[in-house]
């Protein structure tokens, strides 16, 4: 059985996915949670940010099997497009100044080198190939065979899943920053639907990366003014 499939054009129809496919990439899918789940706390204890190693393996590999002829990395530039990079940056910048209005305590130090180039760089690259594309294309193709479920699964799984990643770090953190990661865990998943639409409408990861970016950008905006 051949995992790696060159899909069609949006406008043509997609080569019919084999139940054996959707089982694998269904597999996929749950192995990959089960395991950043259970090896997230090793990982933690040897760097915060170690975590975005095993993501960045799952993205080579789910890329190889399932996104052969879809992975699309430019950036569709219009006047449109460039208006909601510009929103997001407001809305990070809001996201920001909320919790310290609510007097919700951040746990980040945007101060820090390492942290701010986290958060300005690997996050909306790594979590963007992730959770919009390796995700994305395995959700897709273990769903495909339900043309239904095809329509809506990729959006919701991914996004429900990218509150959750955030949310993990709820049993991590001293008691004084968990109130800031379940306020995190609901703006990630009102994002994330919105890059997940950002995603369907233009195919292009590239967007998607930059509106993360944007929003990132005004979190850091947040802390600063």
């Amino acid at each position: 059985m051949s995992l790696r499939r060159r899909a069609p054009p949006a406008n043509e129809v997609s080569e019919p996915v084999t139940f054996g496919e959707s089982v694998f990439a269904a597999i996929w899918v749950v192995v990959f949670i089960v395991a950043r789940h259970f090896l997230m706390p090793w990982l933690d204890s040897i760097h915060l940010y170690a975590i975005y190693g095993l993501d960045a393996v799952y993205v080579l590999f789910s890329l190889f099997f399932f996104a052969e002829g879809r992975f699309k990395l430019h950036f569709p530039m219009n006047a449109w497009n460039l208006a909601w990079i510009g929103a997001m940056i407001l809305l990070g910048t809001a996201t920001y100044q909320s919790a310290l209005f609510m007097g919700i305590k951040i746990p980040f130090d945007l101060t820090d080198a390492i942290t701010l180039g986290l958060l300005l760089i690997v996050a909306p690259i790594l979590e963007e190939l992730l959770f919009r594309q390796a995700l994305w294309y395995s959700i897709d193709t273990a769903s495909a065979r339900s043309t239904n479920m095809r329509r809506w699964c990729p959006l919701v799984a991914t996004s429900v899943l990218f509150s959750l990643a955030h949310f993990e770090a709820y049993f991590a953190v001293p008691p004084e920053f968990q109130i800031f990661v379940l306020y995190q865990t609901a703006y990630t998943l009102a994002i994330a639907v919105f890059f997940g639409r950002a995603y369907e409408q233009t195919q292009s990861v590239g967007y998607t990366m930059a509106l993360h970016f944007g929003f990132n950008f005004g979190f850091f905006l947040g802390s600063v003014i």
